[in-house]
This record gives C-alpha cells, sequence and structure tokens, in this order.
C-alpha cells in the first residue's frame, strides 16, 4: 500500500502531467479548448501549493472532469510509466548495493 508521500508524489505528477501535455484522450473526448481549460485548471493547482493544500480543488474538479467525460488518459499513461521508471530505479539501486 502506498504511504502518504507516494500517495501525494503521485497525484502531483498527475496533475503536473495534465497541466503540460498535449492530452489526446482529452481532445479526443472533447475538444482543444477543453484540454486549455484542463491545462489552465491543473496550473492554478500547482501555483497554488499542490495536491495536499488544494484537496478540495482537486476533487471538486474531478468531479466536474467526470460530469463533462474529460479522461486523461494520456497523462494517467505517464504516470505509470513514470511509477514503473522510479520502480525499476529503486530495484536497479538496490541490486547494486547487494553486490
Amino acid at each position: 500500500s502506498l504511504d502518504n508521500d507516494e500517495d501525494t508524489s503521485f497525484h502531483n505528477y498527475l496533475i503536473y502531467f495534465m497541466s503540460k501535455l498535449d492530452d489526446t484522450t482529452i481532445i479526443h473526448r472533447t475538444d482543444i479548448d477543453t484540454l486549455r481549460q484542463v491545462q489552465h485548471d491543473m496550473n492554478q493547482i500547482i501555483q497554488s501549493g499542490g495536491y495536499r493544500k488544494n484537496l478540495k480543488e482537486v476533487y471538486n474538479l474531478s468531479d466536474q472532469y467526470k460530469q463533462k467525460n474529460i479522461s486523461p488518459g494520456g497523462s494517467a499513461d505517464m504516470l505509470i510509466i513514470k511509477i514503473i521508471y522510479e520502480e525499476l530505479k529503486y530495484l536497479i539501486n538496490k541490486e547494486s548495493e547487494d553486490i
């Protein structure tokens, strides 16, 4: 299970990816203007302290996005790649310590 630091870190990575990526899943399900609004929303979260300091706003946006069929699938894919990368880096470093 994730501890709070990992959970917060993963949420912040997702917010970061959503703020930067031209997420084709969002564009496909909605339009480019919606993508730009999502990027703007996520930049506001980042500028005001990230996930932990904006829990209410994050959950409100999540509910709004669900209602509008906004799905950041591309950003979620990047988050999975980031998690796998971090796990592999940890395992490789652990392996080299054991030698």
